[in-house]
């Protein structure tokens, strides 16, 4: 959830925005946007994705709208990218300067460094090339993709680590790191894939959902995971299930794709390593 911690409603403008490490992020409905505002959503997403932590953009509208303008094109370009939004920690806004001519800083805190998110990229590569190889379909590229987190990741309950640098390198992770891993994973690999925060159990969840042939899928590497840890054990209780189906205990807002394919057809062939 995202808090307005301080606003001082004059020329001189600090309010703080910060997204709580919990083991998912909320999500948000991106605003409609004016002009101004989608040239300051491009300004932000593109420094965002070069991983800037400090942004200065030149604000021309009205002085009593720059908070609303400021956060809607933050929350629009934060929304942007399913990665992105569970890399970003919060962000801190200053403002100064005259009507008409007002100047906005913005400081903006990730859960990763470049030296971790370099990592990220070097070490899921090297997974890949060991579990993934080119006569495999994007079916049994998945399940090796899933495996491979479930065994190779434990839960934390410790809820300390949240990143998949953290289950990489740890080897435990809360679900924003499952799904983070999976998701770096296979977009690699070249399946199609999305970042779901919602709830689950009622409680904050991410997971993922997966494009095989035109059809979407939900996947939940986190509760395919036993807890407590189960050494060699992997269950397929939450593998590409349909919208119907995961909702008898996941529930989320948003527009994501619609899952609405039965895969119990093919889960037998699939598991069995068509």
């Amino acid at each position: 959830m995202v808090r307005v911690l301080s606003y001082i409603a004059a020329l001189a403008i600090v309010f703080i925005i910060f997204v709580p490490e919990i083991a998912s992020a909320a999500t948000y409905q991106p605003a409609q946007t004016t002009n101004l505002s989608e040239t300051l959503t491009a300004q932000t997403y593109t420094a965002m994705q070069a991983h800037q932590t400090s942004i200065t953009i030149e604000y021309t509208g009205d002085v009593d709208s720059l908070k609303n303008d400021i956060s809607n094109a933050i929350n629009k370009a934060y929304n942007t990218d399913d990665y992105l939004h569970l890399l970003i920690k919060g962000w801190e806004l200053k403002a100064y300067g005259i009507p008409g001519d007002i100047t906005v800083a913005i400081h903006i805190t990730y859960r990763e460094t470049q030296e971790q998110l370099l990592l990220v990229e070097q070490k899921t590569s090297e997974i890949l090339s060991q579990i993934i190889n080119d006569d495999m379909n994007d079916y049994q590229k998945e399940k090796a993709i899933h495996d491979y987190i479930v065994s190779n990741v434990s839960y934390d309950q410790t809820l300390q680590h949240f990143t998949d640098y953290d289950a990489l390198t740890s080897g435990t992770a809360v679900c924003q790191g499952y799904t983070m891993l999976a998701y770096k994973m296979l977009t690699k690999a070249g399946i199609q894939a999305r970042i779901v925060s919602g709830l689950g159990k009622s409680e904050e969840h991410t997971w993922n959902m997966v494009n095989l042939e035109g059809s979407w899928y939900h996947l939940d590497c986190t509760w395919d995971d036993p807890v407590p840890d189960a050494q060699g054990r992997i269950t397929y209780s939450y593998y590409n299930l349909s919208d119907s189906q995961i909702k008898a205990d996941h529930s989320w807002q948003g527009l994501y794709p619609e899952a609405n394919t039965d895969f119990g057809q093919f889960i037998k062939l699939i598991l069995s390593g068509l």
